[in-house]
C-alpha cells in the first residue's frame, strides 16, 4: 500500500471496527514487532503456518518448487498487507510454500493462537476477522482466475495496474514466475508494452 498505510497491526483494526480499551490492550499484548532481512523466510514450507505478518514495511513472496522442479511465486505482499497462509493457520495443515522476504522487511507478528482468542474474547473483532477472510478469499480468486483465463500479457498488465510504483520492486525473475512465463518472455512482453507506450504517447 501506499505511505497512508496503517501503521501497525493494531491501526489496521481500528480501519475496521471501534475498539473497546479491553480489545485495544489485548491486541497491542499479543503483536510482536519483527524484522527480517532480505532472502529470510518468515515462514517455512513443510511447517504449520504459526502467525499472521501485517506487513509495516517491506515486500514479501510466497513460492515453491513444482514437480518440474520449477520455482514458483504464488503471491506477492507489500506494505500494507497480510501476510499469512491463512489454510496452513485455519486448519493446522502443512504449509506448501517458503515466504520470503524481497527486501529488508519489519512486521507485526501475531502467534495464529493468540489470534483465534482475540477474536472469540472480543466480538467486534469478530466482523474485522470475517472482513480480512473475504478479502482473501476475493484476492486468491481473481488470482486464480487470471492464471486460468488470462494471457500473460494481460496478467502483466494487471499487475501494473494494481501494484503501480511497487511493480518496480519485483526482481524480474521472481515476476517471471509469478505470471507464469519464461524470463526472456516476460522481457519481450516489457519490451511490447513499452513500445506502445511510447507510441501513444506521441501520437
Amino acid at each position: 500500500m501506499e505511505s497512508s498505510s496503517p501503521n501497525g497491526f493494531l491501526e489496521l483494526l481500528e480501519t475496521q471496527v471501534t475498539l473497546s480499551n479491553d480489545a485495544r490492550l489485548a491486541a497491542r499484548r499479543i503483536t510482536t514487532r519483527r524484522k527480517w532481512e532480505k532472502g529470510t523466510r518468515l515462514f517455512q514450507a513443510g511447517s504449520i503456518c504459526p502467525a499472521l505478518v501485517y506487513l509495516v514495511s517491506g515486500a514479501v513472496r510466497s513460492c515453491t518448487i513444482n514437480d518440474r522442479q520449477q520455482e514458483i511465486t504464488y503471491f506477492l505482499f507489500f506494505e500494507g498487507g497480510l501476510v499469512t497462509d491463512y489454510r496452513s493457520l485455519i486448519t493446522g495443515e502443512e504449509s506448501r510454500f517458503d515466504f520470503k522476504a524481497l527486501e529488508n522487511c519489519v512486521g507485526d507478528w501475531v502467534r495464529g493462537q493468540d489470534l483465534f482468542v482475540l477474536v472469540n474474547r472480543h466480538p467486534e473483532l469478530l466482523q474485522a476477522a470475517m472482513r480480512f477472510s473475504q478479502q482473501a478469499y476475493v484476492t486468491l480468486d481473481r488470482r486464480t482466475e487470471s492464471l486460468m483465463l488470462d494471457s500473460p500479457e494481460a496478467r502483466y498488465r494487471c499487475f501494473l495496474t494494481e501494484f503501480g510504483d511497487r511493480a518496480a520492486r519485483v526482481p524480474h525473475h521472481v515476476l517471471s514466475t509469478w505470471l507464469g512465463v519464461r524470463p526472456e518472455s516476460l522481457s519481450r512482453i516489457r519490451k511490447r508494452i513499452g513500445l506502445t507506450r511510447t507510441i501513444l504517447t506521441h501520437s
